[in-house]
Order: C-alpha cells, then structure tokens, then sequence
C-alpha cells in the first residue's frame, strides 16, 4: 500500500507562507503611514515658533538677519566701489589687492589692537596698524570706544613726520578705511558721531597731515592723505569750511603745480570738487582764482583724463551765486573751454566743456550778455552746437538744448543770434521727435524763445513748426512739460494779437487747429491738476470764445478733424 500524501501540495503550502508575507507587509505599510500622519497631524498643531527648528535661521530675529543682509551689501558694495574708483584712477587691482598679502594676519582684537598701538616695541606697532586696517575694513566697530580708548588719537600720532615711512603709510590707511568703509555702513546719527570725533581730531592735528600733502615724498601717502581730506569735505559745509580754513587749498594748489604723473594730477584735481560741495565754492575767491590758474595750464594738456578731470572741476566751481560765475569768466579760462568744445575730438571732453558752458550762462543778464560775446558768439560755439544738435549723442543733445535754453531766456539779441546761425530748425526737431529727455530740455528752449523774443522772431519760430510739436506735448503724462507748452502757445497767440491790429486777425491760431490743439485743450479743461486746467480754459476763453460764438458749426467740425 502506497504512502498517503495530505490534502494540500507543496504549491498550496508556499501560497498560504506567501500570503502571510504580504498581509505582513500591509500592517506594517499601514502602521507607517499613520505614523507618517501623525507625525504631519503634530507638526501641522505646533505653532510658527515651535515650526522655526526645521529651518537653517533657528533663533534668529529679524534685526539678526536684516543685520546679516547689511553686512553682506556693505561687501558687495565695497568692492564695487573701489572697483570704480580704481578704474577712474587706473589703477590696477592686482597691485592694490596684493600690497597686504605678505601682511601678518588679524590675531587682535579691539582690545588687544589699542594695547599694542601703545606699545613701546615699533614692530607690534607696526603689527597692531596693520591689524587696525584690516579690523576697520571689517565694518565692525563702535565709534564711541575709538574715542574713549584713543585709539584715533593715538593713530594720528603715528602720522606725524618723524615716524617712519611705513608707519606713517599704515596710520594713513586705517583712517582712510574707517572713513570709507564705516562711514558708509553706519546710520545717520552714528555717522554724524564719527565725523564730528574726527572734526575735533583734525581740528588740532589736520595740520599734520597738510604738512605732509605738501612736503612728503611718498606718493602713496600724499595720495591717501588727499583722500581723507575729501573725504571729510564731502560731508558738508561745516567740515568743508573747517578743511578750508585749516589750509586744504593752497596745499592742493601747490601740490597741483608739482605734480609728476597724469595719475597724480587727476587725483589732486579730484579734491577741488570735494571743496566746492553743496552747490558753493571756497569762500575766499582769491584763493579760488589761484585754483584756476594752475587749470589754465591743466587744459593745455594732451592727456584726456587730465582735461575731463579739470573740466568737471571747472564746472563744480562755476556753481552757486553770481560772484563764483565772476572769478571763473575773470580768469580767461572760458576761451580755452570754448576752444576745446570746438577742437577737441573725445566727445567726453566735448561733453565736460558743453556743461561748463551752459552752467555759465545761467548767471543773470549782465553775465550771461559778456559771457555770450566775448566766449561763445564771437568764438563760433554756436556752429558747434548746431553740429551736437544734428549729430549729437543723448547726453550732447540734452546738455545743448538745456544750454540754448538759457542763451534764448536772456534777451532778443541773443535770439536773433540762434536764428541767423539756424539752430531754430535742428531744435525744432529735436522737440518734434526723439527721446523724451531731449524733448523736454528743447521744449525750455522753444518756450523762451516764444517768451523773449519779438514778433518777428516768433514768427520764425512758428513757422518752424514750434506749435505743433508744442500741441503734441499737451498729451505726455508729465503735468510740468503740459503746463510749459501751454505756457508757449499762449505767449505765441498773445504775440499773435499784434498782428491782428493790422491784419485784422490772428494769425497764430490757424496753427493751433491745425495741429488739433482746440481738441487737446478742450480735453485738458477736465485736467484734475489746477494750474493745467485754469491755463487752458483761459486760453480757451481768450483767443477762442469769439469765433465760437461766431460760428459755432464751424468750431463743431474743427473738433471733429
């Protein structure tokens, strides 16, 4: 009798095992993913502060992160600004960045640094100056402990001229860093506190550093200490004054006068316009004729770096009250920027002179008059600028138009000069089409010629074209230019009504309609700005109310065109 097998095979077995597995792997899938819920269920329960341990920024406030960010835009800016600095210098950054590479590295801090700056030991002076470059150049400092330790004072005394050369170079910089670095990256009232401790340290000890502007050898130092007496000019008037006073600019007209390099001359000369800061020049105009001078002989030079540099210097002293355009038209200087502006074929070059010029002619009548004859007609500027008006780029275009419109606002002579020359036309178009910048600057220029010059020239001026490229500017978004051109069809319809004694009628304002003007100020009577609504009603009421009542189908179908 054969061996009895059971009911089930081996197949059914493994089947049964199999199941097993997976109902097993079911549980525990499903006990994961209520774990997962949970866990998710729990997170979703905690609040924003519990939540914050799952980020990178744990515990940090938002002072502590805009703090951050500060500090990480003071580098980028930083190093953006020394970049420009260095090319407008030419100076290359390899050379700058690796003076301090075989520098010993920070290994004080604050304490540690004013410790040692007291030291008797010249080499962990020397250490401690380095280490005090670096340290400011972090832009983490506290203005009130320099003052209270003397770390500054002490600082300055290591520039005095009977310290060594290396010593004097490493004083220097630790100030031009906390002057350009911190300055920078404080806050309004922090800054005034740093400016006004090293007002009161320069007020006893810039004469120090004026001695050796004038006297040192070093072309690094003298070239550095410049820029910490700019620096303290730039902030305003009241430290502006005091660097005047304590000597800042016969030292920068002698150091000028012994210049050896072009890098040199541009650097000195870059001082002036820190001097002449918040729109006025040095208070004592002999001295800032003794300043023009030595530029009479800058502007004589083949380099352009040098000429563009003394030019924006020009410029810089040409501005504030009357008496400043005095002392600069007094010095001769004007022929030689004329001469420039018509020769000279860097178009920067041309560009610094047209903006000397045109801030000239912005003085009052009398000096605007003899500036006009003896720098700019009588030397032919005006053939150049009609040259810039037809060939110019943006920024020539825009400086001349802004330049004629001062000339035009003067008097009827000076009028009569652009249209004889016969810029008219060349502005005109520039007021039709273009970018609007130079629309905008043009149309200064039309309007006062409309304003100052008489009948016949406005007749001129009309029949350019003016009034309708002044209705096309009705239209711009920009209520100040709308009221300016409202302001030069008025004046050209009032000049209109001269000839209407004799001819009967106005001749003017056929103009008007044909370039649609009665629509544009019919629709600017619903203006919500004030002074552009009452000027076109009132423009409107004037020269247009009679020939409505008139014929009042006839104003219907003008509308409709």
């Amino acid at each position: 009798m054969g061996l009895q097998l059971p009911d089930f095979t081996f197949n059914d077995r493994f089947r049964g095992s199999w199941s097993f597995l997976l109902l097993a792997d079911e549980m525990e899938i499903d006990e994961r993913n209520a774990s997962s819920s949970t866990q998710q269920h729990n997170i979703d329960q905690m609040g924003v502060s519990k939540r914050k341990i799952l980020y990178k920024n744990k515990g940090l406030t938002q002072q502590t992160l805009r703090r951050a960010r500060e500090v990480e835009c003071f580098q980028l800016r930083k190093a953006k600004r020394i970049e420009t600095l260095s090319k407008k210098r030419n100076i290359e950054l390899s050379v700058a960045e690796g003076a301090d590479d075989n520098a010993d590295p920070i290994s004080w801090h604050g304490q540690q640094i004013i410790a040692n700056l007291f030291s008797n030991d010249p080499s962990i002076q020397m250490a401690a100056l380095r280490a005090s470059v670096r340290w400011f150049n972090q832009g983490i400092t506290e203005i009130e402990d320099w003052a209270t330790l003397g770390l500054v004072d002490r600082i300055i005394f290591f520039t005095e001229n009977n310290k060594p050369i290396e010593m004097r170079r490493a004083a220097t910089k630790s100030l031009s860093g906390a002057l350009t670095d911190v300055l920078q990256f404080l806050n309004i009232e922090e800054m005034h506190k740093l400016i006004s401790t090293f007002i009161d340290y320069f007020s006893c000890q810039a004469s120090r550093i004026l001695i050796f502007i004038d006297r040192s050898d070093d072309f690094e130092l003298r070239q550095l200490s410049v820029e910490i007496i700019g620096l303290i000019a730039n902030e305003g008037m009241m430290q502006r004054d005091l660097c005047i006073e304590l000597g800042a600019v016969p030292a920068t007209v002698e150091l000028l006068k012994r210049a050896e390099s072009p890098l040199e001359v541009r650097y000195v000369t870059s001082l002036i316009p820190m001097l002449c800061n918040c729109g006025e020049c040095c208070r004592d105009l002999i001295r800032m004729s003794s300043v023009l001078y030595v530029f009479q002989k800058q502007l004589l030079s083949v380099d352009d770096s040098i000429l563009i540099c003394t030019l924006e210097a020009v410029f810089c002293l040409s501005l504030g009250p009357n008496e400043n355009i005095e002392v600069v038209v007094s010095s001769g200087i004007v022929s030689q920027v004329v001469y420039l502006l018509l020769s000279h074929l860097n178009q920067q070059v041309k560009f610094s002179a047209l903006r000397v010029i045109g801030n000239i002619v912005t003085g009052s009548e009398h000096h605007t008059q003899g500036i006009l004859i003896t720098a700019v007609i009588d030397c032919g500027a005006l053939h150049c600028v009609r040259n810039f008006l037809e060939n110019g780029d943006l920024k020539i275009k825009k400086e001349t138009c802004w330049m004629l419109s001062n000339i035009l606002a003067d008097s009827t002579n000076h009028v009569q000069e652009v249209i004889s020359i016969g810029i008219l036309p060349l502005l005109v178009k520039n007021l039709s089409s273009g970018d609007f910048k130079i629309r905008k600057e043009a149309c200064h220029a039309v309007v006062n010629a409309l304003i100052v010059g008489n009948i016949d020239q406005v007749l001129t001026v009309i029949n350019e074209g003016a009034i309708s490229a002044l209705c096309d500017l009705l239209t711009v978004m920009e209520p100040r230019i709308v009221h300016l051109a409202l302001t030069g069809i008025e004046n050209a319809l009032k000049k209109g009504e001269e000839l209407k004694v004799t001819n009967g009628v106005n001749p003017f304002l056929r103009f008007v309609e044909e370039a649609r003007g009665i629509e544009k100020l019919e629709f600017l009577q619903l203006s919500p700005n004030m002074e552009i609504y009452l000027l076109a009603h009132e423009i409107m009421e004037t020269f247009y109310s009679e020939a409505y009542e008139n014929d009042p189908l006839s104003w219907c179908d003008i509308c409709q065109i």
